[in-house]
């Protein structure tokens, strides 16, 4: 029994070991701006809240839209295809023909 217990403290020796160390990032792990103020011992201040009662005040102004222009798009551009199509196919048809006869 005696036997079992010291060896589950000697075990359990580098656990102990490892939770010593820093809190420092291993390498190849995100740096957060957290761990940047924390290692650069930097406190976060923080303003107080102010309320701010706008009962009483009266707001006079007019309303400006933006200024719209309707425009139309360019016209659509024609392309001339470079395929010529052909129309006659006469001479192939009657070779086509004298062929099978």
């Amino acid at each position: 029994m005696s036997r079992l217990f010291l060896l589950t403290a000697l075990l359990s020796l580098p656990a102990a070991a490892q939770e010593d160390e820093t809190d420092a990032p291993a390498e190849g792990d995100a740096i957060t701006l957290d761990d940047q103020r924390k290692a650069a011992n930097v406190e976060t201040i923080i303003p107080p809240v102010q309320e701010v009662d706008f009962e009483g005040v009266a707001i006079t102004g007019v309303m400006v839209k933006p200024y719209l222009q309707w425009t139309t798009g360019e016209e659509a551009r024609v392309y001339t295809s470079f395929i010529k199509l052909r129309t006659d196919f006469n001479p192939e048809l009657h070779a086509s023909t004298r062929a099978i006869r």
